[in-house]
């Protein structure tokens, strides 16, 4: 919630639940349904398995690392294949450079390797 600077009553309005209930939830005085969960999930565009975890209700994944699985999500939200296919595509050339970037001496400025 902090890293969409959401507060409990943004994510009461978000998932219409009553605040009070997400409060209890935030404080570990409630145990979550899991449409409760599905529901903070959308508003948070997290994967229902993150939040999951988060609640302690799955194990962490032995391979876990949160930035892979939120970009794991975010490519399976978009609703059509062109855009799955962007997003891939933007993925890859990102790394393309970053790949150019780290192969460049540090002495030579990107933009004059030949």
């Amino acid at each position: 919630m902090r890293a969409r600077n959401m507060s409990p009553a943004d994510l009461a309005r978000a998932t219409n639940k009553d605040q009070g209930i997400i409060s209890r939830l935030l404080r570990g005085e409630r145990q979550p349904r899991p449409e409760t969960l599905a529901d903070i999930a959308r508003a948070l565009k997290l994967s229902v398995d993150e939040v999951y975890r988060a609640a302690g209700l799955l194990p962490p994944r032995p391979d876990s690392n949160i930035d892979v699985e939120r970009a794991e999500h975010l490519v399976r939200s978009f609703k059509t294949d062109q855009y799955r296919q962007i997003a891939l595509a933007t993925l890859e050339t990102l790394l393309e450079q970053e790949e150019r970037s780290a192969a460049t001496p540090a002495s030579q400025p990107a933009d004059q390797v030949p």
